[in-house]
């Protein structure tokens, strides 16, 4: 059977807070937590989910570590930041679209006058949330430096953060496999992912990546409603199978470090996902669980999402729809000339009628 789609979930492990939040979460902190009430402003709150038992009324709480986060940490080493400034260098610009973590991850650059380039990811990820009855609590620290001894001004050099002993997070996720297939070259469907005329070039650093032969083409959707095919590339099973593992392995590899913090990926299971009506997050069947070392024999064999379209036919069809577009705004323009002409003469005639 082909598979449409991976789910996965992870456990997590550490000791302390890795990602904190806003200081405006004071507000709920102080309605839900009445005996710990904070009104400075200087007090670090740890992201948290807060849940309430209809029930009898009582609240608690979860720490998270948010799927930005993680991602983050996911990809640190190859795109430890993002800038607007590389779509000001093509060589760099090609360099971090033509990359694997760029296929996983997605990216986004808009620059004005040229056409902006977008990859959704093929990644979904969900928030780690807390599994175990560990409690948070706020304790205070001091800043280094002079401190305040004006007794009308507040002293900010001692503030509070949330902190937290032994913890244990899950995350969820799944890898979208019909998006990791296809990469477009074309503006009809707002998902321009690479420039055609760079691909030479873009498939040259690609190929010093991982092994690729793909070549451009125009495709469409199987059993899509919209018969509109669309100018790309599609990516081997082997090729999918590679970002697979990549991305599993750098998954295993999560380590996060704080100064005084840390929480790390300590198991990962994954699902394969033949019928989606059967194969969910919720079923507990056929999960397994994968090490590094299961990586070297994990292997599967992927849908095609995409079918080839006969370039002659697909040209034939954009120039159609061009020349409709044409028609339809040359005719769109002849109506509003035509209004124009004739609210004109009916405030000539008004005028008229005004001054006799």
């Amino acid at each position: 059977m082909k598979t449409q789609s991976i789910l996965f979930r992870v456990s997590i492990n550490g000791n302390g807070v890795v990602n904190y939040d806003s200081k405006e979460q004071k507000w709920v902190w102080n309605e839900y937590r009445p005996a710990e009430k904070e009104f400075h402003d200087n007090t670090i709150f740890a992201k948290k989910r807060w849940y309430k038992n209809d029930e009898d009324g009582k609240v608690d709480t979860r720490l998270i570590i948010s799927s930005g986060c993680l991602k983050h940490e996911i990809f640190i080493k190859e795109i430890p930041f993002q800038s607007p400034n590389i779509m000001n260098n093509e060589h760099l610009l090609l360099n971090m679209l033509a990359s694997p973590e760029s296929l996983l991850r997605g990216y986004l650059f808009a620059n004005k006058g040229k056409p902006t380039l977008k990859r959704s990811s093929a990644i979904t990820l969900t928030d780690a949330e807390q599994t175990c009855g560990a409690i948070s609590t706020l304790e205070t620290f001091s800043k280094s430096g002079e401190k305040n001894i004006d007794e009308n001004k507040s002293d900010n050099t001692f503030f509070k953060k949330e902190t937290v002993g032994k913890i244990q997070y899950e995350a969820f996720g799944a890898i979208d496999l019909m998006q990791l297939q296809f990469i477009s070259t074309d503006e009809v469907f707002d998902r321009l992912g690479v420039n055609p005329d760079l691909f030479p070039t873009y498939k040259e650093i690609l190929s010093s990546r991982m092994k690729i032969d793909s070549e451009l083409g125009y495709y469409k959707i199987k059993n899509s409603v919209v018969d509109l095919p669309e100018y790309g590339f599609m990516f081997s099973n082997e090729n999918i199978v590679f970002l697979t593992k990549l991305f599993f392995k750098k998954l295993l590899s999560v380590n996060i470090r704080k100064s005084n913090s840390y929480a790390n990926v300590v198991s990962l299971e994954y699902k394969m996902v033949y019928d989606p009506l059967i194969d969910t997050l919720e079923s507990e069947d056929n999960w397994k669980k994968m090490t590094a070392t299961d990586l070297d024999n994990f292997d599967f064999e992927t849908n095609e999402f995409y079918e080839f379209v006969d370039s002659d036919f697909a040209k034939k069809q954009r120039e159609e729809i061009e020349r409709m577009k044409e028609e339809i705004k040359v005719k769109n323009k002849a109506e509003k000339e035509e209004l124009a002409k004739s609210k004109k003469a009916k405030k000539t005639t008004e005028t008229t009628e005004t001054t006799e």
